[in-house]
């Protein structure tokens, strides 16, 4: 995303660029359709991934990105018995 000289073409709202996390940032990205949609963290105390959109999604990508999410907690939480995605903010 840094890379873009013109960042208004993936990343709405003039919204600030995320930093990869070790670099002073706690969270990642979730891009849907090549734009940056939400953000997401990890817990590996409670095996949870918490998505955080910013702005409701369609079902068909809501349930994309929980599927990518169930994929990502499989390999990343590999070793925890109990692991959960949750959209936040999402009824």
């Amino acid at each position: 995303m840094l890379s873009h000289a013109d960042r208004s073409r993936i990343i709405p709202d003039a919204r600030p660029v995320p930093l990869p996390p070790g670099n002073g940032a706690a969270c990642c990205t979730v891009l849907i359709d090549g734009w940056y949609a939400a953000d997401w963290r990890v817990c590996r105390a409670t095996g949870l991934l918490t998505i955080v959109p910013f702005r409701p999604r369609t079902t068909a990508q809501r349930d994309e990105v929980i599927a990518e999410g169930a994929r990502l907690v499989s390999l990343a939480m590999a070793d925890i018995p109990k692991r959960q995605v949750d959209i936040a903010g999402v009824p």
